[in-house]
């Protein structure tokens, strides 16, 4: 029982871990996307303001995108942390009531 409560946690930890990971490798390609796209555009015949600009723009929305994602893949990593410590807590009780011989 105990041992599959600590299996179950083990895999709720790896899942979160998992989300985490794959936002932040989703971050790392969007930011290389908009290095590229800012290095194609100063290789364009652009004004020079327009062109720091655009890479500006650029860069701001990737980092608006990956800050997204890797918040978004945060909050369900501490739900399903949450949801964990939830399950462990009826575990705790149900095996208290068995050893109790309430259960």
């Amino acid at each position: 029982m105990a041992e599959q409560m600590q299996t179950t946690i083990q895999e709720i930890e790896r899942e979160a871990e998992r989300l985490i990971t794959e936002a932040r490798q989703k971050a790392k390609e969007i930011m290389e996307r908009a290095k590229k796209e800012s290095g194609d555009i100063l290789s364009k015949e652009l004004a020079l303001g327009d062109m720091e600009k655009e890479r500006d723009k650029i860069l701001s929305d990737a980092r608006e995108e990956a800050k997204k994602q890797l918040d978004e893949a945060q909050k369900k990593s501490a739900k399903i942390k949450s949801s964990a410590s939830a399950k462990v807590d009826e575990m705790v009780t149900l095996i208290i009531g068995r050893i109790e011989g309430t259960r």
